[in-house]
């Protein structure tokens, strides 16, 4: 059964939309915590959906690869200066 509720969008600070969403039911359908979430956008919607712990910790991995190439980089051009 799908539920629907109604969100406001709220302006923060120098004109920037913000969208709360908080709830127990949040955590009832497998969001808790530390859950990664994807961010899909398409006209007149929002899609999030939960990214599985195995392909977020892949995706931080890559992230943390493609950062140390970067520093490697780095520390080469310093070196050939």
């Amino acid at each position: 059964m799908q539920k629907e509720k109604i969100y406001t969008v709220q302006e923060m600070e120098e004109g920037i939309p913000r969208l709360t969403i908080r709830g127990k039911w949040l955590n009832d359908i497998g969001f808790s915590r530390g859950s990664k979430l994807k961010y899909v956008e398409g006209k007149n919607m929002i899609i999030l959906v939960k990214v599985p712990e195995k392909a977020a910790g892949q995706q931080k991995k890559q992230k943390e690869i493609s950062f140390l190439k970067r520093q490697i980089k780095s520390l080469k051009r310093e070196a050939a200066v």
